[in-house]
């Protein structure tokens, strides 16, 4: 492990909320459950316990289990009570142990709602999560719960100091654009690709103007034509300095701006759109474009991915940190399964595979516990 330290050691760090009488069961054999029964298939407590049980004998291989397998209840009730701070925490600090990202490496961040993760009992509304994704290594590098969509603004920040990005270019869509969350990425040595919108009136509108009215120059156009499944979309993209740029020196590190034209063709419509970008390094048409298009990446490998392939929309934990701490594991799953390379196939039929072979769930789990 060249000095790594294994998920389960990182677990060890996590406070075990119960009163010691009712210590039957020891936390990390607990979260560990947890872990294997979401690679097996499973999406809920009894689901995770059903599998723990029908692989208690390969459990006991390196788990302790001391009083066999726990309860559901006792399962639900621990993850309730952990503290998903902590939770997102150590896994942020096993990820930077597993996962090293290269000079240029694209981190996209985004919110996400968790629909079912409501309680309509308690007026509790839906949960929702900011992660980051590390698009070329394809894992999750952590993730913040905020109370609703309009506190990413507060929520980012605390995302970024969980994460080491020397080095790497964070990508984050209009909510994230915001003065403070630029010079946490400045601080964090690492660069940005941030879109702007209305919510930053007077920069767009320097911003357009400088492509309205300024010379571009030679070798700061970029155009991409994509044809599939019957979809035309035509991308212009342009970049130039920020300097002379009213108003973008009040941006930490901000060198260059940038515009997408894009224009889409199906089913005989069209559609026609602008945005503009502010970015910490100078100007790189290549550069630039290939950020603005990696950001999806969080949405199509990360979102769709929870939703489709772990059912995550329609999960219904609700109570106090169980839904945060669910969504931590299913991402460490995800990562787990992103990471093992051999069996080349979707995720669900990995999960298939390691709810049906012993031998390939301890691949999958190879170095983490």
């Amino acid at each position: 492990m060249n000095g790594r330290r294994t998920l389960l050691e990182h677990f060890s760090e996590i406070n075990d909320p119960r009163k010691e009488r009712t210590k039957l069961h020891l936390l990390g054999d607990i979260l560990v459950i947890g872990v294997v029964g979401t690679l097996c298939g499973a999406e809920g407590w009894d689901d995770i316990v059903f599998v723990a049980n029908e692989k208690k004998e390969w459990l006991k291989t390196f788990l302790h289990l001391p009083h066999g397998i726990p309860s559901a209840d006792t399962v639900s009730r621990v993850f309730s009570r952990i503290n998903p701070r902590t939770f997102s925490r150590v896994f942020s600090e096993w990820i930077s142990d597993v996962a090293t990202l290269t000079e240029g490496e694209i981190v996209a961040i985004d919110g996400k709602t968790l629909r079912r993760s409501h309680d309509r009992t308690t007026g509790r509304s839906a949960l929702h999560v900011v992660s980051a994704w590390a698009c070329g290594n394809g894992v999750v590098l952590g993730q913040v719960k905020v109370d609703d969509k309009s506190n990413e603004i507060t929520a980012i920040p605390k995302l970024l100091e969980l994460l080491e990005l020397k080095g790497c270019i964070v990508t984050i869509d209009a909510m994230g654009c915001q003065t403070d969350v630029a010079k946490a990425i400045i601080d964090a040595k690492a660069d940005y690709a941030l879109c702007v919108k209305a919510n930053q009136g007077s920069t767009l509108e320097a911003i357009a103007e400088r492509f309205d009215t300024g010379k571009i120059a030679e070798g700061n156009t970029l155009t991409t034509v994509d044809n599939d499944h019957g979809r035309l979309e035509t991308r212009t993209y342009q970049v130039a300095d920020s300097k002379r740029i009213p108003g973008l020196d009040r941006w930490p590190g901000c060198r260059s701006v940038g515009k997408v034209e894009s224009t889409r063709e199906f089913n005989g419509l069209k559609s026609y759109e602008i945005r503009y970008f502010i970015f910490s390094f100078v100007p790189n048409v290549t550069k630039s474009a290939k950020a603005i298009r990696t950001h999806w990446h969080i949405e199509n490998c990360l979102h769709w991915v929870l939703d489709v392939e772990f059912d995550e929309d329609r999960n219904r934990v609700r109570k106090e940190g169980a839904p945060q701490n669910l969504n931590i594991v299913r991402h460490t799953a995800l990562n787990l399964l992103k990471n093992e390379k051999n069996l080349k196939t979707s995720l669900g039929k990995k999960r298939l595979k390691c709810a049906m072979s012993n031998d390939y769930l301890a691949k999958v789990l190879s170095g983490a516990i």
